[in-house]
């Protein structure tokens, strides 16, 4: 089959697996190929626009492949692919701080001040004997080229690289110990205008690596984390704008009196925003509980609090990050309507948060 065939076909697939919907990250599926692989090693070689930033050798794997890089069955384990018929593989840990990365241009330089949600999908090799969460994303102005196969450490970086970058660390929608399932990895964040590739994998030495061992039983020569890695996106994201510091009511959120138990409509009213939060870059938030005139000063604020905790507790579970996000009770010292009506007392029955400036470590 020439080259001119091969092209076309993963392009046609392309069209299937949803790539020209506002995915910016160009072949972000590995589907398009300008031959089948026939070795390890050889994602630079076989897979269009991607390269490798360092002297890393990443791999690609193809279900018109067989043998080491084929799927599902290769050199590393066995593992479908999430979509389409292609996906890659690389080390996020080998001793002697050796790394694999896979660089990636974007369709567009992104815009400053908007915001955008970037995933991919990971799966652990089977054959790896350690595994680690230490997988993060370098939005850079122009491609890498270094003559390295170690770590790709910020001064590394920066020595000789006379551009801007701009790191994201992404957060692990489930277990990074997974072999059998695909596991979504994702970030959302504010665009600082320059961004026009990606670097993708373990930025950290050895010794800043945290792993895990696994239950691999095979001889064990030395300590690896391989994984694969498929549907690469980043898409624009519409980003709700709130005053920082200003409070909003959730509304919805409502309480029955002496309760602080979340009804299954306020639970729904919760969800929608955390859709809305989730993804907001470098921000806290502040859970504020209040309840109405009923009731003692301190019983009131043991309710409110309580109140406050249990929508707190609900977002930290839908997996909003705990270390941004705090909950008060302020009693009914703050009313929303100051009328002694039961409608005035539903109303202030509630609760409302603050958004916050907040810096990751």
């Amino acid at each position: 089959m020439s080259r001119i065939a091969v092209v076309l076909i993963f392009y046609c697939l392309t069209t299937i697996y949803g790539y020209s919907q506002g995915n910016l990250v160009l072949n972000g599926g590995f589907e398009l190929l300008t031959e089948c692989p026939k070795e390890v090693s050889s994602l630079t070689k076989t897979a269009q626009y991607l390269s490798s930033p360092t002297e890393g050798t990443t791999d690609i794997f193809s279900t018109c492949s067989s043998g080491k890089v084929g799927i599902p069955k290769n050199f590393r384990g066995q593992q479908k692919a999430l979509s389409g018929e292609a996906y890659a593989g690389l080390y996020l840990y080998s001793p002697n701080d050796y790394r694999e990365y896979i660089q990636l241009p974007l369709d567009t330089v992104l815009n400053k001040g908007d915001y955008y949600e970037f995933s991919l999908f990971v799966s652990l090799a089977e054959s790896s004997t350690v595994s680690t969460a230490s997988l993060d994303v370098l939005f850079t102005e122009a491609p890498i080229a270094l003559t390295t196969s170690r770590n790709l450490s910020k001064s590394r970086l920066l020595r000789g690289q006379h551009q801007k970058l701009n790191f994201q660390k992404l957060s692990w929608k489930g277990s990074s110990r997974d072999t059998k399932e695909w596991v979504k990895v994702e970030i959302g964040f504010e665009a600082k205008g320059f961004e026009k590739n990606i670097v993708l994998g373990n930025f950290r030495a050895d010794a800043l690596t945290n792993k895990f061992k696994t239950a691999n039983k095979g001889p064990v020569t030395k300590e690896f984390a391989y994984y694969y890695i498929d549907d690469v996106v980043l898409v624009k994201t519409r980003h709700e704008m709130y005053e920082l510091g200003a409070p909003y009511v959730i509304e919805g959120v409502q309480f029955e009196t002496d309760s602080y138990l979340l009804s299954d409509f306020a639970k729904t009213k919760v969800r929608e925003l955390y859709q809305k939060i989730r993804n907001m870059p470098k921000v806290k938030i502040t859970i504020n509980g209040h309840t109405d005139d009923m009731g003692s000063e301190g019983h009131n604020e043991f309710l409110s609090h309580r109140r406050a905790k249990s929508v707190a507790t609900y977002l930290v579970n839908l997996g909003f990050p705990e270390e941004r996000i705090i909950w008060e009770g302020h009693g009914n010292r703050k009313p929303l309507v100051s009328k002694l009506t039961e409608e005035a007392r539903l109303r202030n029955r509630r609760v409302d948060f603050v958004i916050t400036d907040f810096e990751d470590q």
